[in-house]
């Protein structure tokens, strides 16, 4: 459920940041976006694209049909459907990771920091950007798998989601934090 409420949750920047930070996030305004910022689902303002329009932010975004794109988003949303099928099959189907479940842990710890601290060191590519995120999420995924295969225990496992929204969390205030150190007094 928490994959199908995060792929959800990124066409909706603002609720996320309050909640998140509650009124102190600054980011556009939902109500005068331009066309190519939003799509409308049903009369519901879906946004994809919520980065400043300044140069220094091109790379955040990509455009496809001449819609613009939050990299971060689009690569959050790729990770939530990816590991969305792949905790359903790991629940329905005995794939055989047992004997996989220390190096899957690890190379989610890997996949997970990297993502999370990134952009203090690396002002990357929309490519890049999107690669970053799927791997956020396909790590918690991997470190999920891998410790319920060590210790098959649904305290451990609630535990484990309320770290990967922390992890979340902090991967947007480490953005944020890049964004205010580099790009304010520009």
């Amino acid at each position: 459920a928490l994959c199908f409420f995060g792929m959800i949750a990124v066409f909706f920047p603002n609720i996320c940041s309050k909640i998140a930070f509650g009124n102190k996030q600054n980011i556009n305004n939902t109500i005068n976006l331009s066309s190519d910022r939003f799509s409308s689902f049903f009369g519901i303002k879906l946004i994809h694209g919520h980065h400043s329009t300044l140069k220094q932010f091109s790379n955040h975004e990509f455009r496809l049909r001449n819609k613009s794109i939050c990299a971060g988003c689009f690569g959050l949303f790729i990770g939530g459907f990816i590991s969305f099928l792949g905790i359903i099959m790991y629940n329905l189907m005995d794939i055989g990771f047992s004997g996989l479940s220390q190096q899957l842990v690890g190379l989610g710890v890997i996949a997970v920091a990297l993502a999370v601290f990134s952009p203090i060191f690396y002002n990357a590519a929309s490519l890049v950007r999107i690669f970053l995120n799927i791997f956020l999420i396909l790590g918690m995924l991997f470190i999920l798998v891998g410790i319920d295969i060590l210790f098959s225990s649904f305290g451990i496992n609630i535990f484990l989601i309320g770290l990967f929204i922390f992890f979340i969390i902090s991967r947007i205030s480490v953005s944020k934090y890049n964004h205010d150190k580099n790009y304010s007094k520009k």
